[in-house]
C-alpha cells in the first residue's frame, strides 16, 4: 500500500507508462521521474504500472476501504481555508492542528486528511518545475536552431556555473498543495537555505576535464564573480583569451543571472577578450554543468547520514569533482546536438 510520501497521482503514473511503452529503459524512467516530478521510484514500480494498464485500460485507483473522514461541512471549509491561504500546509501538520483537527491525529491522521483535501481538488504537487513562457520557448527554439545551422563546435565550449550543494535527500522537497492546473507555478527555491552543511561552489568544465572548484562564503555578486575569473578561468583555460585580431580556441557558456552580465563582468570580458555565448533563460535541461551538479548532489545524498558539516561536505564535494565527474564529460558534450534537435521538435518545451 502506498504511503502519503510515495504516492504516484495518475499524472505520474501515466508519465511513466507513456516512456516505458516509448521504449525507455528503466533506469532511464526512474531518472526522469526523479527530475521531472521529484518522486523516488524503483523498477518494480514501473512493471506493475504496466501490467496494470495492460489488463485494466487505467491506471486510475480503485476505491480503497477505510475510515471515513468525518468532518462536518463547517470544519471542512475551515481547513480548505486554510491550506488555500498557505498551500504549503501539509496534511501531517493539519493533522496534528488543535485548532484544524480538535479531535486530534488519533482519530483524524494525517492519510485520511490527505483523503479529504484530494476529494475536494487540493493535490500535494511536492515538487514540479517552473512553467516556461512561451517567449522564453521561443527563444530556445532560435538559440537551438542557431546552434545547428552554425554547426557549433561543442567541444570549444567552456561552461561555467555557480551551486549551492547540501547533502539533503533529494526526496526532501518542498510541498505544495495546489489544484491541478495551478501545478506549473509551485516555488521550491527555498529548499536547502536552512541546511547548515551547505556549500556554495562555483567551477568550470570542458571536454577535456574540470576547471579548479572554487568554494565562497557570502552571495555571488560581480566583484565576487570577477574575482573568481582573474583568479582561476585563464589560469585554468588559458586558451580563452583572444587577440586584437582574432578569438581565443575557446568560447565561454554564459548563462542568464545577472551577476554574469554586470558592468564589471562585461569590462572584464572585453580587457581580456574572451569571447561568451549567452545561454537562454529557463535552460537547465540543455546545460552540461546542470547535469554535473545533479550528480553530484545525488552523490552527496548517499553520504547524508555521514556528513555532519560544511566542510565535510566541502571535502566530499571535492572528491566527487576531480575524481568522478571528469569521466562523465564526454558523454555529456557528445549528447548536446541531439538535445538541440529535440528542443527544437517539441517547440522550445522542456526536456524530460
Amino acid at each position: 500500500m502506498e504511503t502519503q510520501s510515495n504516492y504516484l497521482s495518475s499524472d505520474i503514473r501515466y508519465y511513466i507508462v507513456v516512456q516505458a511503452e516509448a521504449g525507455f529503459r528503466y533506469e532511464d524512467i526512474i531518472d526522469m521521474v526523479k527530475e521531472n516530478y521529484g518522486k523516488d521510484i524503483v523498477k518494480g514500480t514501473i512493471s506493475k504500472l504496466r501490467t496494470k494498464f495492460k489488463k485494466e485500460g487505467t491506471l486510475e485507483e480503485k476505491p480503497k476501504r477505510g475510515r471515513h473522514c468525518k468532518k462536518s461541512d463547517e470544519s471542512t471549509a475551515m481547513i480548505i481555508e486554510a491550506v488555500q491561504k498557505n498551500p504549503k500546509l501539509n496534511a501531517c501538520a493539519i493533522a496534528k492542528d488543535p485548532k484544524l483537527n480538535p479531535e486530534g491525529p488519533e482519530h483524524l491522521g494525517s492519510r485520511q486528511m490527505t483523503r479529504l483535501l484530494n476529494t475536494h481538488g487540493l493535490f500535494d504537487t511536492t515538487y514540479v518545475l517552473e512553467k516556461i513562457p512561451q517567449q522564453a520557448m521561443d527563444i530556445r527554439v532560435a538559440f537551438a536552431t542557431n546552434a545547428i545551422e552554425q554547426r557549433w563546435d561543442w567541444t570549444s565550449i567552456i561552461f561555467s556555473d555557480e551551486a549551492d550543494l547540501f547533502p539533503d535527500h533529494p526526496a526532501k522537497l518542498l510541498h505544495f498543495r495546489s489544484e491541478r492546473e495551478e501545478r506549473d507555478d509551485v516555488d521550491s527555491d527555498d529548499k536547502g537555505k536552512s541546511d547548515p552543511r551547505k556549500v556554495k561552489v562555483w567551477g568550470t568544465i570542458s571536454i577535456h576535464g574540470v576547471g579548479t572548484l572554487v568554494r565562497y562564503e557570502r552571495n555571488l555578486d560581480s566583484l565576487v564573480y570577477r574575482s573568481h575569473l582573474e583568479t582561476y578561468l585563464l589560469k585554468d583555460f588559458p586558451l580563452l583569451r583572444g587577440t586584437k585580431t582574432r578569438r581565443g580556441k575557446y568560447t565561454l557558456h554564459l548563462g542568464s543571472a545577472m551577476v554574469h552580465t554586470g558592468d564589471e563582468v562585461k569590462k572584464w570580458f572585453e580587457e581580456n577578450r574572451v569571447h561568451i555565448i549567452k545561454w537562454p533563460s529557463y535552460s537547465p535541461d540543455i546545460n552540461p554543468i546542470e547535469k554535473v551538479w545533479k550528480f553530484i548532489k545525488k552523490e552527496l545524498s548517499k553520504s547524508n547520514t555521514t556528513l555532519a558539516t560544511a566542510d565535510q561536505t566541502w571535502n566530499k564535494i571535492r572528491t566527487i569533482w576531480y575524481n568522478q565527474v571528469p569521466l562523465m564529460l564526454e558523454e555529456l558534450y557528445s549528447s548536446l546536438p541531439s538535445r538541440m534537435q529535440t528542443l527544437i521538435s517539441i517547440d522550445g518545451k522542456r526536456i524530460s
